[in-house]
């Protein structure tokens, strides 16, 4: 059984994924850090096997003594933000200063220890930041996809990764495997979708000057200009060259994940479906 280090367990991918774990038998203890303790303590389940840690990965000296002291043996590391490349490198030096047996960088296969990559596509939940642009009077999907198409994909499929990739690990070492959609789906699948989801015609943000120049400024008001930057960059990409996957990329994640990855258009469905009924409730 392991013990197992998540970090980002509140976030997008850690919200389904430590309930998965729960139910594994692989699972022992899961550690989760934090440097908001209330906050983490009322989103994550409540547990024997969980334990609570306040302080911050950013000290690689903290990360090292509680690797240690808790024997950690498995480790899903997800990063994002301004500081993303620092804290990495930090983190993964408190891993080769440890003791323990470890599950994420390639500088531990010599010892027999594995590691794995993932490279999801882009977020089904994202798309839940566009709320009241859709639902108000804008009537506006602010995400400027472009019309080359990205590859989309739902985080509880991200997480069920995570659980088969830590049960058979050595079946897994050294790969990278890409989790997303087989198709991709462009500006227009984004206004047809989520026009039929709300039953009134949706806008697609246009992926030019002024569609990126808007969500750099949206995302720069809500987190902070370098990281509007990076989204910036990331969308002005979207619009020159599909985001998709492989045929040999998409045949490995399905056999990883058991199934079909889950489909976008039932998300905006679904979803569409819940934002009209919380509208009409209010009324």
């Amino acid at each position: 059984m392991s013990n197992i280090f998540i970090t980002s367990a509140s976030g997008h991918i850690g919200t389904p994924l430590v309930p998965l774990l729960l139910k594994s038998a692989l699972t022992n203890n899961i550690v989760l850090p934090t440097t908001n303790l209330p906050r983490r303590e009322a989103r994550v389940p409540k547990s024997d096997r969980i334990t609570i840690l306040d302080g911050s990965i950013q000290n690689p000296a903290w990360v090292e003594e509680k690797f240690q002291k808790y024997n950690i043996s498995t480790i899903f590391l997800c990063l994002t933000g301004v500081d993303e490349l620092f804290t990495t490198c930090n983190f993964l030096s408190a891993l080769v200063r440890s003791v323990c047996m470890l599950q994420q960088s390639k500088v531990f296969r010599e010892e027999g220890r594995t590691y794995t990559i993932l490279g999801p596509s882009l977020f089904f939940t994202n798309d839940l930041r566009g709320k009241e642009t859709m639902m108000g009077p804008m009537d506006v999907y602010g995400e400027p996809i472009g019309t080359k198409g990205v590859s989309r994909v739902d985080v509880e499929d991200i997480a069920l990764v995570v659980v088969k990739v830590a049960e058979d690990p050595k079946k897994w070492d050294g790969r990278k495997v890409m989790v997303g959609s087989k198709r991709v789906y462009t500006e227009h699948d984004f206004g047809r979708y989520w026009s039929e989801a709300l039953g009134k015609p949706i806008q697609v943000a246009p992926n030019n000057r002024q569609g990126l120049d808007q969500l750099e400024m949206h995302v720069s008001k809500g987190i902070n200009p370098m990281w509007a930057r990076d989204i910036r960059l990331m969308y002005e990409l979207f619009g020159k060259m599909a985001f998709a996957l492989t045929d040999e990329e998409y045949e490995t994640q399905k056999e990883l994940l058991g199934k079909e990855p889950n489909d976008y258009e039932e998300f905006a469905k679904k979803t569409g479906a819940e934002w009209i009924k919380e509208l009409v409730t209010m009324k």
